[in-house]
């Protein structure tokens, strides 16, 4: 899928927040809000950190590498690497109300496969 096809669609749901996220095939839609910066922010307190925040939504019944694709094509737009790997990158996921602390990691597929059930 076209990443601008994402941007419209993030644009129809925060226009229309009160219209289900659900899409007509019946597969839920979630959408993940990145907060992405480099690893020598990280060594700066909390309140200093320079995050750049993008959006990206998908449907659950995607598989794994559509997710990592389009987490790729959000990290190039926010950091302009040189060269993109994920292995380069600490990717994990949390729901406040379900999983209180960003401890699982979306580049294994396991701990992908709990965040989609």
């Amino acid at each position: 899928m076209d990443p601008d096809d994402f941007q419209m669609r993030d644009r129809y749901h925060r226009a229309n927040p009160d219209e289900s996220r659900l899409e007509t095939n019946g597969v839920k839609e979630v959408t993940f809000i990145m907060s992405i910066t480099y690893a020598a922010e990280m060594k700066k307190p909390a309140s200093k950190y320079t995050l750049r925040n993008q959006t990206c939504p998908l449907n659950l019944d995607e598989p794994q590498d559509t997710m990592k694709a389009q987490f790729s094509i959000r990290i190039s737009h926010a950091l302009n690497p040189q060269l993109l790997s994920h292995e380069d990158y600490k990717v994990s996921w949390l729901i406040p109300c379900v999983l209180s602390k960003p401890v699982l990691s979306l580049l294994n597929k396991k701990d992908f496969n709990v965040l989609v059930k």
